[in-house]
């Protein structure tokens, strides 16, 4: 149903439950391969209980009862919609298919519910040989998803072609691979995909976990082109007749939503590109920025889904986003890549910082140093210059980042004092960039603990996926900062402080839509 590179693990295969991050290659590869621009691969995991909070949550469209229920596996009213003709193979509005949603069961945490809801689907006259847009298979779609081993064995059962070619001729095998999908990746195997399959780059499984840093993954595929097959995966305890299972305590239901993965996917926009940079972890011993890096991988997923091809999306994360990689992906790869009929997007995550004697802000690279800025930082006027100059279409910046030196994501140099009101993110009156800040110059920015993401960038995302699971699928820059703005504030007032959210450039911009 997507791209390579836009899920994460909802429900778990077996008591070990983990939930992948998206994880992604920073080397440049040409424009013309999938991974080109990806960043280094992070794993994170999560306690099997972590399943029991998100299948409390509402609905990530509450509104459409069907993308409720097939994403839940709800036989009874899945069974009520076919009746009802409101269940149709590709329901209006939608990008997927239906049973391409059914299969992937986002939040369907029951083996046994699931394959029933599947059973009831095929019943239904829904096709097994179904394919997304990108021409993936249903089981290419599930191999993604690490918890979904039981339900990749059952598309298997029912004749899934375990080498099936998506429109890059990937098979199953890669996109298992590029997830760390271990268990799908032996499973593939064992039922006999080919290991030594190459795809429209000549890139080979194999190929993918190494450059992912899948070392388990890569092992398993060695000994296969070896000769040597895997052991078999665990199975799934299905229990066929299993009793509801217990709300999750109240407590549980106030957890955020998670956004980690879109839930949404527009169509291809390939003259879109994107540079998109996150920094955690700093080289000069400067305080970390909690979560930043998570910010910018989810942030890359929903530009995907937002119709910006993967190769044309560049990552820098950590140790790959040094100045002199910003400078080259911002004042060379961006003019040589952007078109007048496209759009580009720059996102940038981690610390700020400004200049005591000038006021001039400053974005802060891994290897940034804030008591010599102008030489190890890159300059905001600097960026809005470079991204103004742009041959493009629409050029939207969004910065989770502070300059104030007071706290949050910016710093500033020992024994200096905080620029209060003095440092501004806007880009220059004139200028036609589309920026989205974090917070005000006097303020400072926060971040979500429970959600795992900076608060700015929690909501800018919220607002994407809300507006994409509406009918009419429109969302402006104007649209989005009033939708964010509100929740920002009050999120921060709930931490007894301010932030508050900016908007310069046109408003008007489009970000879903014409």
């Amino acid at each position: 149903m997507r791209p390579a590179g836009q899920h994460a693990l909802i429900s778990g295969w077996h008591n070990g439950a983990t939930v992948p991050g998206h994880s992604c290659l920073a080397e440049d590869r040409g424009q013309d391969s999938p991974l080109t621009g990806f960043g280094t691969g992070v794993i994170l995991s999560r306690m099997l209980g972590l399943l029991l909070v998100l299948l409390s949550l509402p609905a990530l469209a509450a509104d459409d009862p069907l993308r409720e229920a097939a994403d839940r596996c709800g036989v009874e009213e899945l069974k009520r919609l076919f009746d009802s003709g409101e269940a149709q193979a590709h329901p209006a509005g939608w990008n997927d298919p239906l049973i391409l949603r059914i299969a992937e069961g986002h939040f369907c945490g029951d083996p046994a519910r699931h394959e029933a809801a599947m059973v009831l689907a095929v019943e239904r006259g829904l096709s097994l040989k179904t394919r997304d847009g990108y021409a993936k298979s249903i089981l290419s779609n599930v191999a993604m998803w690490p918890g979904k081993t039981y339900m990749a064995e059952w598309l298997i059962q029912r004749g899934a072609d375990v080498d099936a070619r998506d429109s890059s001729e990937n098979t199953p095998l890669f996109h298992a691979t590029l997830h760390g999908a271990v268990n799908n990746v032996k499973l593939l195997l064992l039922k006999g995909a080919d290991p030594k399959a190459a795809n429209k780059w000549k890139e080979t499984p194999l190929d993918w976990a190494k450059k992912e840093h899948q070392d388990e993954v890569a092992e398993i595929l060695e000994a296969a082109v070896a000769g040597r097959m895997p052991s078999p995966p665990p199975k799934a305890v299905v229990r066929r007749s299993a009793p509801p299972a217990a709300p999750p305590p109240a407590a549980a239901r106030s957890a955020p939503p998670p956004v980690e993965r879109p839930d949404f996917r527009l169509p291809p926009r390939p003259d879109d590109f994107a540079l998109v940079v996150g920094v955690e972890t700093y080289s000069n011993e400067l305080p970390k920025a909690e979560f930043a890096e998570r910010d910018a991988e989810a942030v890359r997923a929903h530009l995907a889904a937002l119709g910006v091809p993967e190769r044309n999306i560049k990552v820098l994360l950590g140790a790959k986003a040094s100045r002199g990689q910003l400078e080259a992906y911002i004042e060379d790869w961006l003019p040589r890549m952007a078109k007048p009929s496209g759009r580009v997007f720059f996102y940038f995550s981690g610390h700020g910082a400004p200049d005591p004697k000038s006021g001039d802000a400053f974005l802060v690279p891994v290897d940034g140093d804030p008591k010599f800025l102008a030489r190890t930082a890159y300059p905001l006027k600097r960026l809005y210059a470079s991204l103004g100059a742009l041959k493009a279409g629409p050029v939207i910046v969004a910065l989770d980042s502070c300059f104030s030196g007071g706290g949050g994501r910016s710093v500033l140099a020992e024994g200096a004092r905080p620029l209060v009101n003095q440092v501004s993110a806007a880009p220059p009156s004139a200028s036609q960039l589309t920026v989205l800040t974090a917070t005000a110059p006097d303020e400072t920015t926060g971040t979500m603990k429970e959600a795992g993401h900076g608060i700015f960038t929690y909501y800018l995302l919220q607002g994407l996926r809300s507006a994409a699971g509406r009918p009419s699928r429109t969302l402006t820059a104007q649209a989005l900062y009033d939708s964010l703005k509100p929740q920002v504030q009050d999120e921060a007032s709930r931490q007894n402080r301010d932030q508050t959210p900016g908007l310069s450039g046109p408003g008007g911009v489009a970000l879903i839509g014409p």
